[in-house]
């Protein structure tokens, strides 16, 4: 236990001696007692906390060695530093030790991040296969690394919770006030607790304390000889309590979706048996500018494109009921109806109301061919639409149904809700909305404009300019075009784009890797990755952390009150700025761009490994660094934060 805290414990023996008018020795006791108990407790939370990022810690190891093991691309790289991380938890080497915990931890990033480095060279690729997962171990490392200064930086001279040790010192206030009122009244000294307070503020823990007015004298701080050095704790007196920071909102919930006495797939929705039979129809396609509809208002489509002129229906139906008679009464009543309309060919399902309760409707399927060149639209429910090989444009209208799109080239429109949406091999304009259910585009090419409520969207391998709307998970992988993404309580993942980013999330993290055009990242409460970004970029986040790094060039990036991290190589260029209120930003320069470093700090500090000098005036803080060859100027500005910077 450290010596400050071992005199916040002398200072509640010593009021046992205050014995006076208004100040029973009951009184002392319990309160002594009282002070002891919560110190005993906050040493137990606080050796939890720590045992907790051990613990996650040696998680990602094992799962980085299984991972190894069976991945053939990455089995040659096998960091000398990660071992070392492994030994030293298996010896226990941690325990006691955070600080060599946090040196290790930095070794490791460090050589990931030199072996990616050369590997990005001889690859010439900004993320080589070999490296997946290595890449992935320094990113948990990374946040690892941030938890461990986070335990260290808000629990100067011994580990223990802010809000715990807040606790107990209102407290000590608290009592603190009662024994100046009883000194003016009857001389209790008290100047042993007074002397615990004042070390309390030297350590700026009064400042994450709110007293009432009045409830804590006045007292003079000691002398600086007796304040212990921190100098690697920014000043948080700028940094408003977590309880000031607005609650992430409820997520809505998922509505229930109704049970249909119908068709969930082809041919059949349930284990009865019962009658079957089929209907035909076609009709000759004299007009090849008319669209063709398909309708059928309870079970399956499958429409398929055909070489001719012909558009050939067959309806497939099985019911079971009480009797045969009740069967066959109920089929001969449908009707497949195949012909022209106005100005369109329409194949339509006529059937029988279910008015009987004994009687099911176990399978309904229609299946059309139809020219290639017609245009298709397709109305069902509580079924399964399958459209392939059409040439022209396919409409499909779908309640509480899955609809599939295959090889398709004029493009297409879907409504949707209650079942998978997915796209395989399409090409043209398309336009889906759907919900609770996924959208999967595969190999699609054409303008995109995509929107999904509660479940996820994905894309890969695709083409074109492309606006998303959704409200749960969006992944896209090997993309062609410029990304939009609005989303909101779901992980957004991109990865391998050749195109412009804009993208906007809420209460979940955004992930960004290997980008060849500008990117434009917002988010709150959540975290935000940027990882080879070949143009601009752009990062606004708040109250979540922002991890950056392999960039081109610029950055403009804006952080309130959480960390951000930034690592840059020598190919990095342009003007760039870098603001954070609150919070701790580190900047790591691996080699050496030509840069003229800035660095502003109000409130807060600057410390560096590279020949800073900093300059102060107040509470405000300035440095400049010339690297390289100078050039065009990165700026760094904080407000009540800690800006580190670092260089190899």
């Amino acid at each position: 236990m450290s010596c400050w805290l071992r005199q916040i414990i002398l200072a509640g023996v010593v009021i046992s001696s205050a014995v006076a008018t208004g100040w029973s020795q009951e009184r002392t006791q319990s309160l002594k007692e009282q002070l002891q108990s919560e110190l005993d407790r906050l040493s137990r939370d606080a050796a939890e906390e720590y045992l907790d990022i051990l613990e996650s810690l040696r998680d990602v190891l094992d799962d980085y060695t299984d991972y190894k093991r069976e991945s053939p691309d990455d089995a040659g790289h096998n960091p000398r530093a990660v071992e070392v991380l492994r030994q030293n938890i298996r010896k226990g080497s941690y325990g006691d030790n955070p600080e060599k915990l946090l040196d290790d931890l930095s070794e490791a990033i460090a050589e990931i991040k030199m072996t990616e480095s050369d590997h990005r060279v001889r690859f010439n690729t900004n993320n080589p296969n070999c490296c997946r997962l290595d890449r992935g171990l320094r990113k948990e490392l990374v946040i690892i690394t941030e938890l461990v200064e986070d335990y260290l930086d808000t629990q100067p001279g011994e580990v223990l919770r802010w809000d715990e040790i807040s606790s107990y010192v209102s407290k000590a206030m608290k009592a603190l006030a009662e024994l100046e009122s009883a000194k003016k009244s009857h001389g209790v000294e008290a100047e042993e607790l007074r002397k615990a307070i004042d070390m309390l503020r030297a350590l700026g823990l009064e400042r994450r304390i709110i007293v009432a007015p009045g409830m804590a004298p006045e007292a003079e701080l000691p002398e600086m000889h007796d304040i212990p050095e921190m100098h690697d704790i920014p000043e948080m007196h700028d940094i408003p309590e977590m309880h000031d920071i607005p609650e992430m909102p409820e997520l809505p919930e998922m509505p229930e979706i109704p049970e249909f006495p119908a068709p969930r797939s082809r041919g059949r929705s349930s284990t009865r048996q019962g009658e079957r039979h089929v209907l035909h129809g076609q009709v000759n396609v004299t007009n090849t500018s008319w669209p063709i509809v398909v309708e059928n208002p309870s079970g399956d489509i499958v429409v398929k494109g055909v070489d001719g002129r012909t558009i050939i229906a067959t309806l497939s139906l099985e019911v079971a009921s009480t009797s045969r008679a009740k069967e066959k009464e109920y089929l001969e009543r449908t009707v497949l109806a195949v012909g022209k309309e106005a100005n369109r060919y329409a194949v339509s399902v006529d059937l029988p109301r279910l008015s009987d309760h004994r009687t099911e409707l176990v399978g309904s399927t229609l299946e059309v061919s139809v020219p290639r060149g017609s245009k298709i639209d397709c109305s069902s429910a509580f079924g399964t639409v399958l459209v392939t090989e059409i040439k022209a444009r396919v409409t499909v209208d779908a309640e509480n149904s899955t609809v599939e799109l295959q090889r398709l080239t004029g493009g297409a429109a879907v409504r949707s809700s209650m079942g998978a949406v997915t796209l395989t091999d399409v090409s043209g304009n398309m336009d889906i909305e759907t919900s609770y259910a996924p959208l999967k585009m595969l190999r699609c090419s054409g303008t995109m404009l995509l929107e999904n409520q509660y479940s996820p969207i994905s894309l890969e391998d695709c083409r074109g300019d492309v606006e998303i709307n959704n409200t749960s998970l969006v992944e896209i992988s090997h993309h062609q075009g410029n990304l939009t993404v609005e989303n909101l309580y779901g992980r957004i993942q991109i990865e391998k784009v050749e195109g412009n980013l804009f993208v906007k999330n809420g209460y979940q993290a955004i992930d960004v890797t290997d980008v060849s055009g500008s990117a434009e990242l917002e988010n709150q409460y959540a975290e935000i990755s940027a990882d080879g970004i070949r143009g601009s970029l752009s990062v606004t986040n708040n109250y979540g952390p922002i991890f950056v790094e392999a960039l081109a060039g610029p950055l403009e990036l804006s952080n309130y009150y959480s960390n951000s991290s930034i690592s840059l190589g020598r190919d990095f260029r342009g003007g760039s700025t870098v603001s954070s209120t609150g919070g701790t930003v580190k900047v790591s320069f691996f080699g050496q761009p030509n840069l003229v470093l800035a660095v502003h700090s109000v409130g807060g500090s600057i410390s560096s490994s590279l020949p800073l000098s900093v300059r102060s005036q107040g509470e405000s803080k300035s440095a400049e660094l010339v690297l390289g060859e100078g050039g065009e100027t990165f700026e760094i500005s904080g407000t009540g934060s800690a800006i580190i910077v670092q260089g190899r």
